[in-house]
């Protein structure tokens, strides 16, 4: 009974998305042709309070507070309930009713500058958090955008709330709960003041070297059965070699060199990485609707990595003298395969392997080879980490390049 109540509650607040004319993919699914062979919503034709078909992709005027507007049947009722019972067969127009002018044009009683906030949205379907005043929500909640008020609800309770944990039906009834509509979050304070993102929570994780070895440390609840949360950290097992220790962090979202104000470095070869800390059943799908300013530098959510190898050697000649000097070059990568190796005596498994076809290549055709497979972010401050580390020669040179994984099934 308790999960058909949540169930019931869920669908209240996530109902199913009508068709958007910009939503071409669900037009081409679940779209009718018109007389003329043009694809439409669906739903496609409806009837007026006068017996007319009105075509939902027909473009229609309105006219709010003053200011003229030109849009579709399809975008106004794919986004906002107010809309959808305007244009629908139980409350068709009437002249009479005072919202039909001339010239087909609709009047809305309401103040246009929120509303062109509201048709931006409901064109794009999403909305930079700074444009969300109050009497944008107010309108919004007038003209019935569920999907809006939801985001709104989440993205104010969570920011208020940071260690609330729930699913985001949840978190939107906890809203409802305290503080009901836009009006009750207004009044309270909380909105639009919690609409802004937050400061961000990080999650650290620890990459050094001890004993010759390279070791990394992270949070317990990565790797741990019972995946629940551990203030305790520890060594990450599977992490044999300094390319493991990247891929493996760059896979769990540990993308970003960080270091914590209160660490100390002097004297100790480590570097900590950080990465977005998400509440317990965070659903960061209204953090899309809802959009900030992230800047142009933002790291991605994954990472996988490569080194290149680059060594000076001198060529042999057959009379026993040196000849000249040779480039050689080689790349190791993750390709899909582990293999196990002798790491201070032991036997350890990687799923590092130098890539077949470029072992004791040219330094052009690896370079080729990382551009091909996506490889094209120099990490340059992991390059003198790890040269420092290793204490890497002045004729080998160690370079890190960086890519967004693709699926394994996907590798070229």
């Amino acid at each position: 009974e308790r999960t058909s109540r949540l169930q019931d509650r869920r669908h209240a607040h996530f109902p199913a998305r009508s068709i958007s004319l910009h939503d071409t993919h669900s037009l081409e699914a679940t779209g009718k042709m018109n007389d003329d062979g043009s694809t439409c919503a669906a739903g496609n034709l409806i009837r007026d309070g006068r017996g007319h078909r009105n075509n939902t992709c027909e473009r229609i005027k309105l006219d709010v507070g003053g200011t003229i507007f030109h849009t579709s049947i399809a975008t106004l009722t794919g986004c906002s309930t107010y809309f959808r019972s305007k244009f629908s067969v139980q409350w068709g127009f009437d002249e009479s009713d005072g919202d039909y002018l001339e010239d087909n044009v609709i009047f809305v009683d309401q103040n246009p500058e929120p509303f062109k906030v509201l048709l931006a949205y409901m064109r794009e379907g999403c909305v930079d958090c700074r444009k969300l005043t109050r009497n944008v929500l107010l309108q919004a909640e007038f003209l019935g955008i569920d999907t809006l008020l939801s985001a709104v609800k989440y993205r104010c309770y969570t920011n208020k709330f940071p260690e609330f944990s729930g699913e985001a039906y949840e978190v939107i009834d906890a809203y409802n709960q305290r503080y009901g509509d836009m009006l009750g979050g207004i009044i309270a304070g909380v909105l639009p003041l919690y609409l802004k993102k937050r400061d961000e929570r990080k999650e650290f994780a620890l990459l050094g070297k001890s004993a010759g070895r390279f070791i990394l440390q992270g949070p317990k609840k990565l790797y741990d059965d019972d995946g629940e949360f551990s203030s305790e950290s520890g060594l990450v097992p599977i992490c044999s070699t300094f390319l493991d220790c990247l891929n493996w962090l760059g896979m769990n979202g540990f993308t970003k060199v960080d270091c914590p104000e209160c660490v100390l470095h002097d004297g100790i070869r480590r570097i900590f990485f950080s990465r977005k800390l998400l509440n317990s059943g965070e659903d960061d799908h209204w953090n899309r609707v809802i959009i900030d300013d992230e800047g142009a530098d933002s790291e991605p959510d994954k990472k996988q990595y490569a080194t290149l190898t680059v060594e000076v050697r001198s060529a042999v000649l057959d009379t026993g003298g040196v000849g000249m000097l040779r480039e050689v070059a080689r790349i190791d990568a993750d390709i899909g395969k582990t293999s196990e190796i002798e790491i201070s005596g032991r036997t350890e498994t990687t799923s590092i392997s130098k890539v077949a076809g470029i072992n004791e290549a040219t330094s052009v055709s690896c370079m080729n080879w990382l551009q091909h497979n996506g490889y094209t972010r120099r990490e340059v401050e992991l390059e003198d980490f790890y040269n420092s580390a290793q204490n890497v020669q002045p004729e080998k040179k160690v370079s890190i390049y960086s890519r967004i994984p693709p699926n394994y099934d996907d590798f070229a």
